[in-house]
């Protein structure tokens, strides 16, 4: 094929994503792709868990919708579950008639189903998700409230007060996933997580600290205001935070100078190793320039493994999917492509 034919090719596709969906729906190509006749076919054939199943009906949209609902209802088998929950999810706003279906899905006895419906509740209905995703953070598996956690980080500031609460949960993993969705909303997460600090829970007061020591530079200004609040709790956890962050809280120095003199020891304790721990990075960073990261040459990065070794030898078929790959990590990282 010639350069102008291909040239002319690649302008016609960009100008077909533009178009409406309802416009786009009606093209032969689409048709044929999406009758129900196809559509049937390609759920019946997701027990094989083949990526070319699973894109088919995500890429058939709301017309593929009724058929998934209808299945997800029909068919008790977990696998099969989980991957029309996830196609469901990928199909994203257009699926929102599958939102009530979903939400009693809150409620299987199998885990790994809770955990997509909870990716899949965040990609359909967005903010409005969160009152499911408050469920989801109540729910008695570990896994399942992580997930809830991680989902909330796409919310935004709506999803802090209940990410504030899961900074309490009795499992370290869900507090980790609660921390870094907090971390991921930034800023507007600082207020709520200064208030933190000062909680009777020590787990939410170390995890609240160690999110504004992530969030890092957004942090530093509402820290050293902090510093003069009238708990020392507060002031304690500030300056601790301020430490965390190092050099990039440089501005921090001459208020953690006065807060060395703080009458409550711990506080003033805090103040000092702040102090230390960010002139250190101050001048490490001086010393050593950050370089530019070397290209890896589109290698992968090597992963960790963590799963069981009958995992690492065998992951379960739905891992073909590599959506699903990504939604259920812990049970997928045997996969090899």
């Amino acid at each position: 094929m010639c350069g102008h034919r291909l040239l002319t090719n690649l302008f016609l596709i960009l100008f077909l994503a533009t178009i409406p969906r309802l416009v786009f729906a009606q093209t032969p190509l689409v048709q044929n792709q999406c009758t129900d006749v196809e559509i049937d076919k390609h759920i019946r054939q997701l027990n094989k868990s083949e990526p070319v199943d699973f894109q088919a009906l995500v890429d058939c949209k709301s017309i593929a919708v009724p058929f998934l609902i209808k299945a997800l209802k029909e068919n008790k088998d977990e696998d099969f579950r989980t991957i029309i929950t996830v196609a469901l999810g990928e199909i994203g706003m257009e699926a929102k008639p599958a939102v009530s279906v979903l939400k009693e899905l809150l409620n299987d006895k199998k885990e790994n189903i809770r955990i997509v419906v909870v990716y899949a509740l965040e990609k359909i209905i967005g903010k409005d998700s969160v009152q499911p995703l408050n469920t989801a953070l109540k729910d008695e598996n570990n896994d399942v409230r992580s997930s809830a956690a991680e989902a909330f980080a796409k919310i935004g500031k709506d999803a802090v007060p209940a990410l504030i609460t899961a900074l309490k949960d009795e499992n370290y993993n869900v507090r980790s996933s609660a921390s870094q969705a907090l971390v991921e909303i930034g800023k507007d997460a600082v207020p709520a997580l200064i208030t933190t600090l000062k909680d009777e829970n020590s787990d939410a007061r170390c995890s609240a600290a160690e999110a504004l020591a992530e969030i890092g530079k957004d942090a530093v200004p509402p820290l050293i205001i902090a510093l003069k609040e009238p708990d020392s709790y507060i002031r304690t956890g500030s300056a601790n935070a301020l430490g965390k962050i190092g050099a990039d809280a440089e501005d921090a120095i001459p208020f953690l100078s006065v807060a060395v003199k703080d009458a409550n020891s711990k506080v003033s304790f805090a103040a000092i190793n702040a102090l230390d721990e960010i002139r250190r990075s101050v001048s490490f960073r001086r010393e050593n320039p950050p370089r530019k990261k070397p290209i890896n040459n589109g290698k992968p990065e090597k992963i960790d493994e963590i799963a069981t070794d009958y995992l690492k030898k065998k992951p379960p078929v739905i891992c073909k999917i590599p959506l699903i790959e990504s939604v259920l990590t812990w049970k997928c990282l045997g996969v090899k492509r």
